[in-house]
């Protein structure tokens, strides 16, 4: 039996955890993580990883997928007027806790997407709170703004400056 919230959706296997930012819009009103772009940027890393590579395990259904901020968080009408949490908010204990207990049992992997979730599983690693062998992965937010900061050359070879922001 799997378990799905806003922020947290348990796969059929332990082996391997996601953790991105914080819900957002989309999953507020879908009821479950990754439900808008980040969401199809994430199925297009595991297909890839699955078809290509032949990594079966790496599939929604059967990964957990977490986020290193519980609470829903959208710029708009009805939402918070930001898209993230900050940094002091994801390591106050209640929050480390509560994604302590979210992947707890990944055995293989815990991939980090973005700034937030590598500190907060940084944080829960440091303290010991993760399995021994589970290896820890840190990539970029896989959203589409932080997706196309990684790119640096255009289509014709011409360099590409990347903004100040840090999303990665």
């Amino acid at each position: 039996m799997t378990t799905s919230r806003d922020d947290y959706e348990q796969g059929s296997q332990s082996k391997i955890a996601v953790v991105l930012s914080c819900p957002g819009k989309k999953e507020q009103e879908k009821g479950n993580p990754a439900a808008g772009q980040t969401g199809k940027n994430l199925e297009y890393v595991l297909s890839t990883l699955k078809n290509t590579y032949k990594l079966t395990d790496f599939e929604r259904g059967r990964i957990t997928i977490a986020n290193s901020w519980g609470q829903v968080e959208f710029k708009g009408d009805g939402g918070t007027g930001r898209t993230e949490a900050d940094i002091l908010e994801v390591i106050e204990k209640d929050n480390l806790d509560r994604l302590s207990e979210d992947i707890k049992e990944s055995t293989d992997y815990i991939i980090c997407c973005g700034v937030n979730s590598k500190v907060t599983v940084s944080v829960l690693q440091y303290a010991g709170k993760l399995i021994e062998n589970c290896r820890v992965i840190y990539v970029c937010h896989l959203g589409n703004q932080a997706i196309n900061m990684t790119i640096t050359q255009s289509v014709d070879g011409n360099e590409i400056k990347p903004c100040k922001k840090a999303f990665c």
